[in-house]
């Protein structure tokens, strides 16, 4: 006699490992506000620097877009925010809106030129906004006081605790990651990947590939905005070097170190910078050569950055662990038949 055997217990077991890891996601975003000090300060910079990457990440792994610009965006975002919050009041509801407002026009009005070229003279053109937005802010000091910055940004009303701005910002972040998991699952996003794989066939084929990478381009814009903003509030101080190149920089390394092609990606790569820079630079001045050597062997070995090292290892469990089921399922089926 042969007896049916069950197999639910297969994504049982894969939906236990998939609760296990967001349950330990969870317990590690908890840990900032709870320690306080200096360790919410550094999940702060690691929350706003994650959604700013996770929006450039969005255009170079799914639109095929490397950009130096976005320094730009999380610049006009952060001084958008203290002339607000020092002349007007630092309300979420204005201040917020506005930085992502004024982020998305930069980028739409930008994007009508740098859209239309490709490679490295997409990336050039977007660096060099970036730095003309540079030097406007050394320049224009009736405005953005110049190389002094602005102090004293007063904190986001209702928000003044940085345990309630830490949380604020990780609900922006899991909405960033919401909606653009939706994105890339959308029409628009397989027109991206398509147009990104072969642009020539996706416009041969009628799809308006400009008007789709123009409003994404904007929509990234938007989200890396309001990081700046919110790094803005944390940091109660801005300054021209929030336009500089080095920022879009830091951004792009975290993409490539966290993975291109996984929208959290970059959360985790914005976590490993972070952690390995408060580390090694209490240690040394010459710390951003722990992070090169870092982002060497992520490109070197790790294809596909520590999202793409996580997802060959949980590939291979999952087939150790089949195979681990099959056995034992074969086991139970020939005792049965005795």
């Amino acid at each position: 006699m042969r007896l049916a055997l069950p197999y639910s217990r297969r994504p049982a077991a894969g939906s236990v490992a998939r609760a296990g890891v967001l349950v330990a996601a969870a317990g590690l975003a908890c840990m900032p506000p709870l320690a306080g000090g200096y360790s919410l300060h550094l999940g702060l910079e690691t929350v706003t620097l994650a959604l700013a990457a996770m929006s450039l990440g969005l255009l170079v792994g799914w639109g095929g877009l490397v950009s130096l610009g976005h320094a730009a965006f999380w610049g006009l975002g952060a001084y958008a925010a203290a002339l607000l919050s020092t002349h007007i009041g630092p309300w979420p509801w204005l201040v917020l809106p506005v930085a992502a407002a004024v982020a998305a026009g930069f980028a739409l009005a930008t994007g009508i030129f740098t859209l239309r070229s490709h490679g490295i003279f997409f990336l050039m053109l977007t660096l060099a906004f970036a730095q003309l937005a540079y030097v406007l802010s050394l320049q224009w000091r009736g405005l953005t006081n110049g190389d002094n910055g602005i102090s004293g940004i007063p904190g986001l009303a209702g928000f003044e605790d940085h345990r309630a701005l830490y949380g604020l910002a990780i609900g922006f972040l899991a909405a960033g990651y919401a909606l653009f998991s939706q994105l890339v699952r959308s029409p628009v996003g397989q027109v991206l990947d398509a147009a990104r794989q072969n642009e020539a066939r996706a416009r041969a084929l009628g799809y308006p590939v400009f008007a789709y990478r123009l409003a994404v381009y904007a929509l990234s814009a938007a989200l890396t905005g309001i990081a700046g903003a919110l790094a803005a509030h944390e940091r109660g101080f801005v300054h021209p070097r929030d336009f500089y190149w080095v920022v879009s920089g830091v951004m792009l390394v975290v993409v490539l170190l966290g993975g291109q092609r996984a929208l959290w990606g970059p959360v985790i790569g914005a976590s490993v910078y972070i952690a390995v820079e408060s580390w090694a630079s209490a240690r040394t001045e010459f710390w951003n050569l722990f992070l090169g050597l870092l982002l060497v062997a992520a490109v070197l070995w790790g294809r596909g950055g520590i999202a793409g090292v996580a997802g060959q290892a949980w590939r291979a469990a999952s087939r150790i662990q089949r195979l681990a089921l099959k056995g034992t399922d074969a086991g139970a089926a020939g005792r049965a038949r005795v």
